[in-house]
């Protein structure tokens, strides 16, 4: 077992992105722990790790390389425990192919390239775990087919399904009848199915804290968060749009609009002076917030996924994304689709469905969830 400054490790697991990237690499982690008993893992990954994973949460998981650029990781170990634990610098920036020396195991989710595949495969690491076009295959021992065979598939069921992937064939034979082949054989063995979408995330945070340290308004389960933003404008409901539906929906809790703090316009515009704004000063707040809340409502972002990692219910407004890839993740949650004939420019057809969406339908289906979370 190698050992870098005191932590030792079996594996790597690698897993870069943006939050909602992250967000839902959490049940991979229960995951890994199940597949490779007693075997300890480094995750690689951004600086955002840092910010998003409760140091203490995942005892496999000893350590976290840090990508500085796209060669050097530098190191960081979990310090203290609950709420009050860290992640502690204890080894600057060096290539991470230093870490593959004695590596057992190499799990690779940054499945859009091929950049952290050719070093373990050159080094020969034991077991390589990842997913590429059946071409591209022979980089791994254990080899999942692309997702875009599979456009139904959640993109947290097929990290799972990565993770769980069998040792390669060589018959050329396609994607989808690989994968097929696989889960049928791993649903067997473990009663699941290709959709799971009603199971929640594992969570990413071991414990929250109250909300009211947040804002004083927010009371653990007595609030409504609504989320009105995105990356993009194009790629939500028209602010116009959520205001009206703010001032028109009938509920026992307190309508709280949230967003990050760079959105403060954005925010307003929907609040109207009628609706208390929370801006969480950082991720741990945000979760926090979403956490104590009854429910979320949101455009199809990272948050649904924060709110499925700490149980929170969730009814998820959609443009054009399918929700069988992209929706929510759990049992109390729902989903309203706007529609668009519309087939070319993704961000236009995006736009052009979220505007589908009216107001009276999303208030009544909204009052219908919120009805069904009582029972």
């Amino acid at each position: 077992m190698p050992q870098a400054a005191g932590i030792s490790y079996d594996g790597i697991l690698i897993r870069l992105g943006s939050y909602g990237d992250l967000y839902v690499t959490s049940s991979t982690f229960a995951e890994t722990a199940n597949l490779f008993p007693g075997k300890s893992f480094l995750l690689a990954g951004p600086a955002l790790w840092l910010k998003i994973l409760s140091p203490d949460l995942y005892r496999h998981i000893t350590g976290l390389l840090v990508f500085e650029d796209k060669r050097n990781v530098a190191l960081y170990k979990p310090v203290g425990k609950g709420t009050k634990a860290v992640w502690e610098k204890i080894a600057d920036a060096q290539p991470w192919t230093k870490y593959l020396h004695g590596c057992e195991i190499l799990i690779n989710l940054r499945f859009e390239s091929f950049r952290y595949a050719w070093a373990p495969f050159f080094k020969q690491v034991p077991v390589r775990v990842g997913s590429s076009p059946w071409y591209m295959k022979w980089l791994y021992t254990h080899w999942y087919g692309w997702i875009n065979s599979e456009p139904d598939l959640h993109e947290r069921d097929w990290l799972i399904d990565i993770v769980r992937a069998t040792p390669r064939t060589w018959l050329p034979i396609g994607t989808v009848w690989h994968n097929l082949r696989q889960l049928a054989a791993r649903n067997a063995a473990i009663g699941g199915s290709i959709f799971r979408t009603k199971d929640p995330l594992s969570p990413l945070r071991s414990g929250y804290n109250n909300p009211s340290a947040v804002s004083k308004i927010l009371r653990r389960k007595q609030y409504l968060l609504v989320n009105p933003t995105s990356s993009r404008r194009g790629k939500a409901w028209p602010a116009g749009k959520f205001r009206e539906f703010c001032a028109r929906l009938k509920t026992r809790y307190k309508i709280v609009i949230i967003g990050a703090p760079n959105e403060t316009d954005w925010l307003n515009e929907v609040a109207a002076k009628k609706f208390p704004v929370v801006q969480p000063r950082d991720i741990a707040a945000m979760f926090d917030v979403v956490a104590g809340a009854a429910g979320l409502i949101t455009n199809t972002s990272s948050m649904q996924f924060a709110a499925s990692s700490a149980n929170t219910p969730v009814f998820t407004l959609m443009g054009w994304a399918r929700p069988e890839r992209w929706g929510p993740l759990g049992k109390k949650n729902a989903v309203f689709r706007g529609h668009t004939d519309y087939n070319d420019d993704i961000q236009i057809r995006d736009e052009l469905a979220y505007k589908s969406i009216e107001v009276a339908p999303v208030v009544a289906a909204v009052q219908s969830w919120l009805a069904g979370l009582k029972r």
